[in-house]
């Protein structure tokens, strides 16, 4: 009996791991959602605005973080790691807008220890395209290089990141 409840509890423990691997996907945006922030499923970053400490002195709470963003996004192929054939991204929009865009065609998307990166798939004179400075790395292997092109073709990019379709 009790080999059976160590047993569950390490498996149990083990599946936050299991969820934390690195994933690349090829896919679809379904759907975008747009939260202001204060409602219950995007809090407020700064619920107060002046903080008066103990001792007298003051902080302020300052971001740059606006809305809550929700990408429901399809999977078409997984090129690495494991993933269910629907996704959920979650992200903060910035200073400068939305992190997510309304895309027609495919997306390739990195996760990889909570973050998040996508860059959409363009089809080029035959070629399917991204423009890799927007997918940072993945695994420790960068997607773009100094002096790349704003587009690379996308297997080259696969590539780079130790992966193949």
């Amino acid at each position: 009996m009790m080999k059976s409840v160590l047993l569950a509890a390490l498996l149990l423990g083990a599946s936050p791991l299991a969820l934390a691997e690195a994933q690349l996907l090829l896919g679809h945006v379904q759907r975008l959602t747009l939260e202001p922030s204060g409602m219950p499923n995007c809090p407020l970053i700064c619920p107060q605005m002046v903080i008066e400490r103990a001792d007298g002195s003051r902080a302020v709470c300052m971001s740059r973080n606006g809305a809550c963003e929700t990408m429901d996004f399809k999977v078409d192929q997984v090129l690495a790691g494991e993933s269910d054939a629907a996704r959920q991204f979650k992200a903060r929009s910035g200073e400068f807008g939305p992190f997510f865009a309304a895309v027609r065609g495919p997306v390739l998307v990195i996760e990889e220890e909570g973050r998040v990166g996508w860059a959409a798939v363009i089809e080029r004179d035959g070629k399917q395209v991204i423009d890799p400075r927007r997918l940072w790395k993945f695994k420790g292997a960068a997607a773009s290089r100094p002096g790349d092109a704003d587009l690379v073709d996308l297997d080259e990019v696969l590539a780079r990141l130790g992966v193949k379709r």
